[in-house]
């Protein structure tokens, strides 16, 4: 019993040391070589939606949007966001999702 109790009382001391040893935080930091300032455009059409997905492909923007009536739609980033072509819809007829 005295040697259960004195490894256990050598074993709290050694974790009380290592618990309390003052640790360092080394942060590594990467330099880059070229530095790049990005600006906003600001469109006039609001795109809203909640579960979809946005890809911009070329000089489109494809939004997969699932709780709209299309559920395809590509926007001109050149033409102030105006819808350019879009397809699927919702229904239960031939031709629809």
């Amino acid at each position: 019993m005295k040697d259960i109790r004195g490894i256990f009382f050598i074993l709290t001391l050694c974790y009380g040391f290592v618990g309390c040893s003052k640790v360092t935080n080394v942060t590594d930091t990467v330099n880059f070589e070229n530095e790049y300032n990005l600006k906003h455009k600001t469109y006039n059409t609001e795109l809203l939606f909640q579960i979809g997905y946005m890809q911009a492909v070329d000089s489109l923007l494809l939004i997969a949007n699932l709780n709209a009536d299309t559920i395809c739609s590509f926007y001109s980033t050149h033409e102030n966001m105006k819808k350019v072509y879009q397809y699927g819809v919702i229904g239960n007829g031939p031709n629809e999702f």
